[in-house]
């Protein structure tokens, strides 16, 4: 994203600029997934996007309505249906409830029944949800008065062919029964780029409407308490890898005898993006998120291993919305409403979930989610919020964290390890309620990113056998060669000369690595831009492939960069790439770098890469890695993975 402070160009002189460039390349066998840092790295601040905009799946709508007395079913719909059922019905719909909107004309694809939350209000005897646990609040006692309530209401996924979703709104919107009609939006996880490595200090989808719900009441009667002292958290996102051996100890286990839940006994949770009992998320970066705030929130402590969670005796609800092979970081509403459906019901039944993890982002201010975060609420479950990544004010963007109503609804900013706000976070007075610490947060990451999160230095750290491990700083001159490059007169990059490298570089080695000291101002006199120029540091090994049976696939580099301290000024940022060649000259490593920039906590960045290849013919292999410095930019990429079976940790 474009940042604030000074430009650096030629026109305003280049000053001489310096970073440090420590490179540690290396290949691990094996790719188990592995600490890394990641912090959110958006592309810009957007324009406030408006409701039209937004994105949501066409001809659908969610509508909160009321049904007329003697209408409703009694109680709830029917357990689950299609892919995970548990009750043999296949109907996601109650027939009762679907009438009033199919007398309009409307294809009605799920229903939701919340209400038993307020026939537990209304109760005179509601008794306690957990062992010392509070009762339902009840409806008068609601510091929400905006948002609806009552045992009447019911939600509804509805569609019509040749409609369009703005049709429906504005027809549904005229129906007196109808409390309030939003689109099916298609919400998006707040972090998919892991980026900003750092290792100093280290722990600071579309739905288909096969999906049915669950059955309130019923949960309300088998009430199976959670043992004492066990709090449970519910992360609705992209999956939680439950096989983490830093998660396994803390996933909460769907108890035997609460049949109203879908799933068999003993899953973790629910995926409602797929409709089976495996939150398991996708093979994808962005699918990983879930699995690094369920770290956040439980990772398990004095186990020798990972990080340790913030809340222990804490279990993990893993509540998948998004859909494998589809864009992973995407979840319908409709999913979400399921989810929400899912907690309330393990509540009612006398599971202990004490809270929602929602760190996603809205396009729009929702009334459905309103009233599920205020009917949970109700129950005893606080929903937290992420205010968005867009460094705005909120009161400029129409968001689904923008006026919530619910006082069970906190709505958390981001802070960076100087307990400022982050560079990314949203932020206002009133609608945001408290910042936490949201950068470059070490956390775990699911199995099947391994290679994007490996990272060789911290595996060195560790102890961890290498199959080649290459640190700058040990180097003796001269067993690698400088060359600089800068663009010709047709475009393309060649070589200059070595009295203006000598001039305009200058090499030495430091504690931190090898370091390279870039004059923009020589570089400028040339007529050589220094956004354009690009120095190459390269060196040989010994093949480390040589006649090996494996793949490319069954190993993974990195290469670390660091922006020196002596210039700490937003914007300044540098980027780097690595390539690997054996012989033939062949790219083993094609597409791979990564971008670092000051951000006054962290100038450091790695970033973990699968290789294309291995030569297990050549005696040797060329190593080159090549940096390019300039301004106003903002990005980067970090990355890391350990060797063996353990999973891995990586900064959000």
């Amino acid at each position: 994203m474009t940042t604030t402070g000074k430009t650096l160009d030629g026109q305003n002189g280049w000053p001489r600029k310096a970073f440090a460039l420590l490179v540690s390349i290396a290949l691990a066998w094996g790719l188990a997934p592995a600490a890394a840092h990641a912090d959110e790295s958006p592309s810009g601040t957007p324009d406030a996007a408006s409701s039209e905009s937004a994105p949501s799946i066409e001809s659908q709508a969610i509508v909160l309505y009321r049904v007329p007395d003697g209408a409703a079913s009694d109680g709830g719909i029917q357990p689950f249906s299609g892919n995970g059922g548990t009750s043999g019905s296949d109907e996601a719909v109650d027939e009762a409830d679907a009438a009033l909107l199919e007398s309009q004309g409307l294809s009605v694809q799920q229903t939701w029944d919340f209400s038993a939350v307020d026939s537990a209000a209304q109760a005179s005897s509601a008794r306690s949800l957990s062992d010392g646990a509070e009762s339902v609040a009840s409806a008068d006692g609601d510091a929400a008065g905006a948002i609806p309530t009552g045992s009447d209401l019911r939600i509804a996924l509805v569609e019509r062919d040749g409609s369009s979703t703005e049709q429906l709104i504005e027809e549904l919107s005229a129906l007196e029964f109808v409390e309030a009609v939003q689109p099916n939006y298609v919400r998006s996880v707040d972090s998919v780029t892991f980026d900003d490595t750092y290792y100093a200090d280290r722990q600071y989808s579309l739905h288909t409407a096969e999906a049915g719900g669950i059955d309130l009441e019923a949960a309300l009667s088998a009430h199976s308490p959670s043992p004492a002292g066990e709090n449970i958290v519910a992360v609705v996102d992209t999956g939680v890898d439950a096989s983490h051996p830093d998660l396994a100890k803390s996933m909460w286990s769907k108890p035997s005898g609460l049949d109203m839940l879908p799933g068999a006994a003993g899953a973790p949770g629910y995926d409602f993006g797929d409709n089976d009992d495996d939150p398991t998320p996708h093979d994808a970066a962005a699918a990983s998120h879930g699995t690094h705030c369920a770290g956040i929130i439980a990772a398990q402590s004095n186990n020798d291993e990972g990080i340790a969670g913030v809340a222990q005796s804490t279990k993990i609800m893993a509540l998948k919305c998004s859909v494998d092979g589809a864009s992973p970081g995407d979840m319908s509403d409709s999913a979400i409403v399921s989810s929400y459906q899912y907690i309330v019901a393990a509540k009612l039944a006398g599971q202990n979930v004490v809270a929602v993890n929602n760190s996603w982002a809205g396009p729009a201010y929702s009334p459905v989610l309103d009233y599920l975060i205020n009917q949970a609420g109700r129950a005893g479950v606080m929903s937290f919020i992420a205010s968005g990544n867009d460094y705005s004010d909120t009161n400029f963007l129409y968001r689904s964290t923008v006026g919530l109503e619910s006082p069970y609804a906190i709505v958390i900013a981001s802070s960076n390890q100087l307990n400022d706000l982050s560079d990314f976070s949203n932020y206002n007075e009133t609608q945001v309620d408290a910042a936490a610490p949201g950068s470059s947060i070490l956390s775990t990451v699911s199995t099947h990113d391994a290679v994007s999160f490996f990272d060789a230095c911290l595996s060195h750290e560790e102890g961890k056998e290498l199959t080649y491990w290459g640190d700058l700083s040990q180097f003796e001159q001269g067993s690698y060669t400088i060359e600089g490059y800068a663009p010709d007169e047709s475009g393309e990059y060649a070589r200059v000369d070595d009295a203006l490298l000598d001039e305009a570089v200058r090499v030495s080695h430091d504690d931190g690595g090898l370091r390279i000291d870039v004059n923009g101002s020589v570089l400028d006199q040339h007529g050589i831009s220094p956004v354009d120029f690009e120095t190459r540091i390269s060196w040989q090994i010994d093949n480390p492939f040589k006649d090996s049976p494996l793949a490319g696939s069954d190993f993974a580099a990195t290469a670390g960069l660091g922006l020196s301290t002596e210039d700490m000024q937003n914007g300044v940022a540098a980027s780097w790439a690595l390539e690997v060649s054996g012989d033939s000259g062949e790219n083993l490593s094609p597409s791979s770098g990564g971008w670092v920039a000051f951000d006054n906590v962290y100038s450091t960045s790695t970033n973990g890469l699968a290789l294309a290849g291995i030569d297990t013919e050549s005696d040797t292999l060329s190593i080159c890695v090549a940096v390019s410095f300039f301004a106003n930019s903002w990005a980067t990429l970090a990355t890391g993975t350990e060797e063996g079976r353990s999973r891995a940790t990586t900064r959000r």
